[in-house]
């Protein structure tokens, strides 16, 4: 009953979540780089609908990394995933996403009245919190995966 954290996990074969987490973030990472170029091109030329760029290239960084994850047969967790990693990610990912939610209530954003500068780090900012939810997210889909194609050759009764 005094076992650590560590110790629980050193025996349960448990892959530590920074280490695991970083190649689903380098995916993430390469896959959001050229859609927030992209955006804030956009952006620069016309930046009216901010609101519908952000929604658009928030879909295009998640739905990008999961089948770049999905298509990858390399992307797999070496260990288990314990619940105390699934708590911890699912927390990231409802604090990052808290973290979006001001500019989709405020639909009256005038993006004409906010400098451009201000306008491109609120873009980084944002595409960052996506990118690290993506990330998080292919984790759990490549873990799913992992365990499914585990269950897949024996029978349930």
């Amino acid at each position: 009953m005094a076992a650590s954290v560590d110790e629980y996990r050193r025996a349960a074969n448990i892959v530590v979540m920074r280490g695991a987490a970083k190649p689903y973030f380098k995916v993430a990472l390469i896959a959001s780089l050229p859609i927030s170029l992209l955006q804030s091109a956009v952006l620069l030329v016309h930046p009216a609908n901010i609101i519908w760029v952000w929604l658009f290239s928030w879909s295009a960084i998640i739905g990008t990394t999961l089948f770049k994850v999905w298509s990858s047969s390399q992307l797999r967790l070496s260990g288990r995933f314990d619940l105390l990693q699934m708590i911890s990610g699912m927390t990231a990912v409802a604090i990052f996403g808290v973290l979006l939610m001001p500019p989709l209530l405020v639909r009256d954003i005038v993006a004409e009245q906010i400098p451009m500068v201000e306008l491109l780090r609120m873009t980084v900012l944002y595409d960052t919190c996506v990118t690290f939810i993506a990330s998080l997210l292919a984790m759990f889909l490549a873990n799913a995966l992992h365990r499914r194609s585990l269950e897949g050759g024996t029978e349930r009764t």
